[in-house]
């Protein structure tokens, strides 16, 4: 019972006074008193303590649905890769929906997961965003294997939403690209590459009480901390057909690539396309002139093609100076755009029939005239 009442997370007087009002009706005694302690923030955790944390964990065979592993009782599987499986599960201890990741037992794969797992799990605990997904730090003596646990966030995949259809709106589809441009800039802040944007790896969840669509960037498995020491990263950089063009040199992504993925991103959103064309793994693709926005949404304003051509633009030194300055354009774009201007067109070409009977009129007007000066 106590511990669903701190579950609530309710002011910590109201809690206070209610886990003595239960105190005193459960007859434990005349007299009770409770001292609440809310704890606002942490500093984040070192990637040392993080790795120490994780390290003596072992990487075991896929749980089934319907099996508990520490509390945690696995009800369906949600995605499933070369070297990772994702179920959602329930929290038995205060009955929660969460995510549990969980490394695949392959051979070769066990020191790439025992990197990648406290990477990701280090990275996400720096980051604070409403537009960027956690990662769940569980008490040391509750998890006995390697496996990452998420909130469950309701919603669907941003790449499912635009499969579906029907085609977003400018005004929905801006309203996704700045918030998923905003948890990209957090990202950035704090010194993080994502190295894998793309649709795939958003979540939109349903507004509630009349609040807009809330949007969460997942999935930090290769990503990248910006720092002196590299935590070892992993050999894919990313999904094709949002690498930028430089990653295909052998470059180290960095903020430029992650603006160019988002790019992309944008650009599907609109369109459900690629700009240079979809590309396939492990080839060497050319870099051409991308097919513009408003060829496939003539809809579309051209300060938006415009933005968008330069948040892809081959050479990373055209694209903006950093993801804000993006941001800024998406923002501001419409503001900013030149008004057009409607050059007018005669009344022939606009109403012939009209223009003829004003000729006829004029000159019979005019015979009219020259009668009477007889």
């Amino acid at each position: 019972m106590l511990r669903k009442i701190l579950v609530r997370r309710a002011a910590p007087d109201e809690t206070a006074r209610e886990i003595v009002d239960r105190a005193i009706k459960a007859r434990v005694g005349d007299n009770a008193t409770a001292l609440i302690i809310d704890v606002i923030g942490l500093p984040p955790s070192e990637f040392c303590e993080v790795e120490e944390a994780l390290s003596g964990q072992s990487i075991r065979a896929l749980p089934a649905a319907g099996s508990i592993v520490d509390y945690f009782r696995i009800d369906e599987p949600l995605s499933d890769s070369r070297y990772v499986q994702v179920f959602r599960a329930t929290d038995l201890l205060d009955g929660r929906r969460v995510v549990l990741k969980f490394p695949k037992p392959l051979e070769g794969a066990d020191r790439p997961m025992r990197e990648a797992f406290p990477r990701e799990m280090w990275i996400a605990s720096r980051i604070r965003s409403p537009y960027v997904g956690e990662v769940l730090q569980l008490a040391a003596d509750r998890q006995t294997r390697l496996y990452l646990a998420m909130p469950f966030y309701e919603g669907e995949l941003l790449d499912i939403r635009l499969k579906r259809g029907p085609t977003l709106s400018l005004t929905a589809g801006l309203d996704i690209a700045l918030k998923v441009a905003r948890g990209l800039v957090a990202m950035h802040r704090a010194g993080v590459i994502h190295r894998d944007i793309k649709p795939d790896n958003i979540i939109l969840c349903p507004p509630i009480a009349g609040q807009p669509t809330a949007v969460k960037i997942i999935d930090f498995g290769v990503a990248r901390q910006k720092a002196a020491r590299d935590l070892g990263v992993v050999a894919e950089p990313g999904t094709p057909s949002y690498m930028a063009p430089e990653l295909f040199e052998g470059r180290q992504a960095d903020e430029a690539s992650d603006q160019f993925a988002l790019g992309v991103t944008i650009y599907r959103v609109f369109t459900g396309r690629f700009p240079y064309g979809e590309i396939e793994p492990f080839t060497q693709p050319k870099f051409r002139a991308p097919t513009p926005l408003t060829a496939y949404r003539p809809d579309l304003p051209a300060w938006l093609d415009r933005t968008l051509a330069r948040a892809i633009a081959v050479n990373s030194a055209d694209r903006f100076q950093d993801v804000i300055e993006f941001v800024f354009e998406l923002d501001h774009g419409a503001g900013r755009a030149s008004p057009i201007h409607l050059a007018s067109k005669p009344l022939y070409a606009r109403d012939p029939l009209m223009f003829w009977k004003v000729v006829s009129a004029m000159l019979v007007l005019l015979v009219a005239v020259m009668v009477l000066r007889r």
